[in-house]
Formats: C-alpha cells, structure tokens, sequence
C-alpha cells in the first residue's frame, strides 16, 4: 500500500473522531433510553454493552463517506431517507 492510498483510507472515516463537547452530548443522549430500560426493569449487561455499541457503529457509519445502500433503493422508498443513517 503506498502512502496516498493509507492517507486515502485513514480520510474515509476521519468524521468519526467528534470534540468533547459532542462526546458529552452523545453520552446524555445515550443514558436516556439507558435510564429509562433500568428504570422499566429490563436493565441487563447485555443491554448496557450493546446499546451504546449499536449507536456507535449506526455513528460511524453515517460519518464515513461510503454508501452502504444504493441510492436506487432511496429513489424507489422515500421514506427509507428518514428511518436510515446514511452519508447522503
């Protein structure tokens, strides 16, 4: 691999790198749906470790500057735009 082609695909998910202000956001966002599976009694580890992985990833995803999804399936579904986390 040369050295255009590693900074190439260190540029591809570079956004998934967010200031301490966003990570302080996310956490707040993320103890909601925490604090509320806790308080309804569904609290487990599995729930604690996987959630928050889950949003991650949906996260990285979404800032990486790579189509997962072809956007015929977007022009075919509209409504697909508002329920995926998508570059576009």
């Amino acid at each position: 691999m040369t050295i255009q082609g590693l900074s190439t695909l260190l540029l591809i998910c570079a956004g998934s790198v967010q200031p301490f202000a966003e990570h302080l956001l996310y956490a707040l966002i993320f103890s909601i749906p925490l604090s509320g599976t806790w308080a309804l009694g569904g609290m487990s580890l599995s729930v604690l470790y996987a959630y928050p992985l889950f949003m991650d990833i949906v996260n990285i995803v979404g800032h990486c500057n790579v189509e997962f999804f072809p956007e015929r399936l977007f022009q075919a579904l509209p409504v697909l735009k508002y329920l995926m986390y998508t570059p576009t």
